[in-house]
């Protein structure tokens, strides 16, 4: 995660766009732990920007590290 919060310290994760070409969102309604919160509302704060941003932004780096690993042998659930 600090690879991360260099980035987003530094802005040069994403790029503006103008309205017109932005996906749509799509809500998801999520329940947090009481200590996730607090860890999330602090990084909220410290890089001044909302909790949307900032779930993105971890779980954009998270599937490009995902990506960048070889994949292990898949194994079939046994029903």
């Amino acid at each position: 995660m600090p690879n991360l919060v260099s980035r987003l310290r530094n802005g040069n994760d994403y790029k503006l766009i103008t309205s017109f070409m932005t996906p749509p969102k799509i809500a998801a309604g999520v329940a947090f732990d009481p200590d996730v919160l607090e860890f999330l509302s602090d990084l909220c704060t410290e890089f001044q920007r909302d909790r949307s941003f900032i779930i993105n932004a971890i779980v954009r780096n998270y599937a490009q590290q995902q990506q960048a690993r070889p994949r292990k042998e898949e194994r079939a659930i046994p029903f």
